[in-house]
């Protein structure tokens, strides 16, 4: 008998041929030393395809893809980080130097429109929105919590609570992407 065809032996090795065929190529490829080489050469083939050895790349195919991927990514999240905590700097400084929490709304405008610039009167007014809006929110959530919870903790530390989980998610996301792109382009 000729040696069977690769596609015969893949058919053999999937079973997807009638039993006649099945047969005939099994006789075969018993007496036939070629096509039983075939044949553990695919199942070989066929064991590494199911359940793959996973290896890390090499360092220089990652930069390149990183670097197509994220190209100034991590200059632009640098300048990103660094303006959001400059403002957050100036809101803390404005709001401890105006004390907001005690009400001194008033004694905050008017040094600001008779000592300062519009824009320092521009800041502070809009950390005296900002501020008045997360107090609110903070107020829902602990009437929310009182409510469904029954407990009652203040407003204060519903705040705190909250920027203690804002913190602790600004800093895994950076740690899990920025550093990794960071250390990527550093090797």
């Amino acid at each position: 008998m000729k040696c069977l065809s690769n596609e015969k032996i893949i058919r053999y090795l999937e079973k997807s041929l009638n039993s006649v065929e099945y047969s005939l190529s099994r006789d075969h490829i018993l007496s036939c030393e070629k096509c039983k080489d075939t044949l553990k050469n695919f199942e070989i083939l066929e064991s590494a395809l199911e359940k793959p050895e996973l290896k890390d790349p090499p360092i220089e195919i990652e930069k390149y893809v990183m670097g197509k991927l994220f190209p100034g990514f991590s200059h632009i999240a640098s300048l990103i980080t660094l303006i959001a905590a400059s403002f957050m700097l100036l809101i803390a400084g404005i709001y401890i130097y105006f004390d907001f929490a005690n009400d001194s709304m008033i004694q905050a405008f008017q040094l600001t429109k008779d000592q300062a610039t519009s824009v320092i009167s521009s800041a502070v007014k809009f950390v005296s929105v900002i501020f008045s809006g997360l107090f609110t929110i903070f107020k829902a959530i602990n009437t929310l919590l009182e409510v469904i919870l029954n407990v009652r903790i203040g407003t204060e530390v519903t705040g705190l609570i909250f920027a203690f989980i804002l913190i602790m998610i600004s800093y895994l996301i950076y740690n899990k992407v920025f550093l990794k792109i960071k250390d990527s382009r550093q090797n």
